[in-house]
């Protein structure tokens, strides 16, 4: 991604692409300068705060990924939240299922195969690899939650997961508890604001494909003139040596 830097003034593509607090940060490759990629409004409508590395902002450009990365933001919240109404749910996304549903429509689970895996066990409710630890504290900070229905204890359960990287983890414990409380607010809002967790994580990623993908074309573009130079250089000599004879035999 290329980008102006606050700094410096230079012209180019980011150096390296950082998941920050508030966003993503774009890496100056001549001064190491943080500039803030600015993303927008906010899902949950809290306003944004300015990086102490940065103080302006980067505006993403809208084309390729980012159009997704709106997309996302505009969509994401309403996605997430499962459709109200009686029947059987996907044990993945909390889906509403049709009678005779052979996988879910929202997330893809082919049901069968859901049914092989006994409650916990489920890849998709496993922790990651080395987040054992943090994902049965996150089950012992839901069950407070539960137990207390308090925006504190939700906020608590939100930057744990957000911190730990669970996001998905904690989407699913707010859609299964919006299947069981549909329209509470604070299960709305928690989702809200780990939706925007999930969004920044796809900023940073498409970021830095696209960084990586200017880069590789870099790359090929250099490698391309040096094969030009070496190719003109052979001919060259081919036509000088072609001179030298005739120039001898006249």
């Amino acid at each position: 991604m290329e980008i102006r830097c606050s700094s410096c003034q230079h012209v180019g593509p980011a150096a390296e692409v950082r998941a920050l607090a508030s966003g993503a940060g774009l890496v100056c490759a001549k001064c190491g300068q943080v500039n803030m990629l600015d993303l927008g409004p906010s899902t949950t409508g809290a306003p944004r705060r300015a990086s102490p590395q940065s103080t302006t902002t980067t505006s993403a450009p809208a084309t390729g990924g980012q159009e997704m990365v709106r997309w996302v933001r505009e969509h994401a919240v309403e996605r997430l939240v499962p459709v109200a109404g009686e029947g059987a749910r996907c044990r993945k996304c909390a889906a509403l299922l049709a009678d005779d549903a052979v996988h879910c429509i929202k997330c893809g689970l082919r049901l069968a195969r859901a049914q092989r895996y006994a409650p916990g066990k489920a890849p998709w409710e496993l922790a990651p690899t080395g987040q054992e630890a943090d994902l049965a504290k996150s089950h012992e900070l839901w069950d407070l939650l539960e137990a207390s229905w308090e925006p504190a204890q939700i906020a608590a359960f939100v930057d744990f997961v957000k911190a730990r990287d669970l996001l998905n983890h904690g989407i699913r414990k707010f859609q299964f508890r919006l299947v069981d409380h549909p329209g509470d607010a604070l299960a709305l809002g928690a989702l809200a604001s780990l939706a925007e967790g999930l969004q920044k994580r796809m900023v940073v990623a498409t970021s830095q494909a696209e960084a990586s993908a200017q880069s590789d074309a870099a790359e090929v573009f250099r490698l391309r003139k040096k094969l030009l130079v070496v190719s003109f250089a052979f001919w060259g000599s081919i036509l000088l040596l072609f001179s030298a004879l005739l120039w001898s035999n006249c």
